[in-house]
């Protein structure tokens, strides 16, 4: 089954993998509705924004302001919203986006 934003800590957010599942996380945080089958709930999402920069983009042009910083071996996302900057490092800036993105919802 798959858990809700709600069900992730800070860290295993900070540690999400460049998946499918992540992304179907990231498509529920957007509140795209979750389906029931067969007594599971899962998010179909066929989007890669923890792979792709241009589907991660999408999820910084909702947010307003961020910086996305490359370095040589990894690249950090910063995002800001409410006050608050929620940032993350991850090896691809858009898996980094993501993160933090995620790490931005769930603090809501």
């Amino acid at each position: 089954m798959t858990k809700s934003l709600s069900e992730y800590t800070n860290d295993e957010i900070l540690a999400l993998p460049a998946t499918h599942e992540t992304n179907a996380l990231v498509y529920a945080a957007l509140g795209h509705p979750r389906t029931r089958f067969d007594g599971e709930t899962f998010v179909d999402c066929s989007i890669p924004y923890s792979t792709d920069i241009g589907a991660a983009w999408e999820l910084v042009s909702s947010v307003g302001v961020a910086i996305v910083a490359h370095g040589r071996k990894d690249h950090e996302s910063y995002l800001y919203h409410g006050g608050y900057e929620f940032s993350a490092k991850a090896d691809t800036a858009p898996l980094a986006i993501v993160r933090a993105f995620l790490l931005m919802k769930g603090a809501q």
